[in-house]
Order: structure tokens, then C-alpha cells, then sequence
């Protein structure tokens, strides 16, 4: 066990020393006041997502920099998935924020159907910059935050884990490579 405010030197210590596939590695997020610890994030296939990460991933990852309209097909349906939801639950003057927004692709795919009223949130100022390469006209926001991303098993940790912040009224779950999948949670703030 490492206590660490930024882990991303350890881990890549790690990886530098050839025993990172010797063990696993969790990231916790204690939560000051409360009784358990969270988890973060699950090392695995030697990724990390911490703000140094993505900030190498988006400077050098050229399909970051594209139209929603050229990503991977497990991606864009994901989009569309979320925009219908939108779509189904939201005027077009709704309010609209999407946490971990990246690059602004899925922003660019709610500019395009008329949604204006939006702001994204990311920890990778790299990721920011390519936002507002690829919506010029709107402002995409950097959320500074040591990590975003959560890793759970399964559907019902998610809802364990934000259950009591939001009312989720649908979600999907997207298989993905690697026997890896994602989950599109849609809900309303408590």
C-alpha cells in the first residue's frame, strides 16, 4: 500500500521496473469524514487515467482531435444512445453538463442538434484545448480534479456509489473490447 496524492510517478515507476504485472493497482480516494474508501481507478492493461495520462493520451491520440462523426463505431454509438436520451428528456434550452467531456466530441453532436445551454467538465488541460479546437464557438471548461475516472463492476456499485446524489432514470450497458464494457447512466441531481 502507497499513500499518494498523485500516483501517476509511482505507477509508472512501476511499470519502468518491469513488476507492475506482478500485482494489481487500485487507487482509492479516501473521502475525508467518511467511513469508507472508494475506488478510484483499476491500473489495468498499463493505463491510468490521471490528469498526466490523459495529458500525453490527448497530445499524441490524433482520433481526439476528429469529428464526432469519424470515432469508433462503439463510441458513436454510445453518442447517439445519449443524445437520443437527451433528445427524449430535454428542451433545447435544458441545462446540459457532461462530466468528463474530453475533446468535445459529444458536445459537438448536442451543438448539432440544437442543444446550446451546455458546459463540459475534464482534468486534462490538453483535453481542454483540443475542446475548444473542435467547438471554437462555445466554452468547455477545465474541472481541476485529481481523477475522474471510476472503475466499478457492475451496475449496481455505480448505483451504490451515487445512488444518493442522483436519481438515475436509464442506463445501458456497452460492451466494449477486452471483455471490458461502459455504462450510460442518465439522472437527475438529488
Amino acid at each position: 500500500m502507497v499513500a499518494a496524492r498523485f500516483p501517476f510517478p509511482i505507477v509508472d515507476q512501476l511499470r519502468n521496473s518491469g513488476q507492475d504485472g506482478q500485482f494489481q493497482i487500485y487507487i482509492f480516494d479516501p473521502r475525508p469524514g467518511d467511513n469508507a474508501a472508494y475506488l478510484l481507478y483499476r491500473v489495468e492493461d498499463g493505463d491510468i487515467c490521471v490528469p498526466e495520462y490523459m495529458d500525453s493520451r490527448y497530445s499524441v491520440d490524433e482520433s481526439l482531435r476528429l469529428h464526432y462523426s469519424a470515432l469508433p463505431k462503439a463510441t458513436l454509438d454510445m453518442f447517439r444512445t445519449a443524445l437520443e436520451w437527451v433528445k427524449d428528456t430535454c428542451s433545447p434550452d435544458a441545462k446540459i453538463i457532461e462530466l468528463v467531456c474530453g475533446s468535445g466530441q459529444f458536445a459537438n453532436m448536442l451543438f448539432d442538434a440544437g442543444f446550446e445551454n451546455y458546459i463540459g467538465y475534464d482534468f486534462s488541460s490538453v483535453a481542454i484545448a483540443r475542446a475548444a479546437e473542435l467547438n471554437p464557438a462555445n466554452r468547455v471548461p477545465n474541472f481541476n480534479s485529481f481523477n475522474h475516472v471510476r472503475t466499478f463492476e457492475n451496475l449496481p456499485a455505480i448505483i451504490a456509489r451515487y445512488g444518493a446524489y442522483l436519481d438515475f432514470s436509464r442506463y445501458q450497458r456497452m460492451d466494449i473490447k477486452n471483455r471490458k464494457c461502459r455504462f450510460l447512466l442518465q439522472g437527475n441531481r438529488i
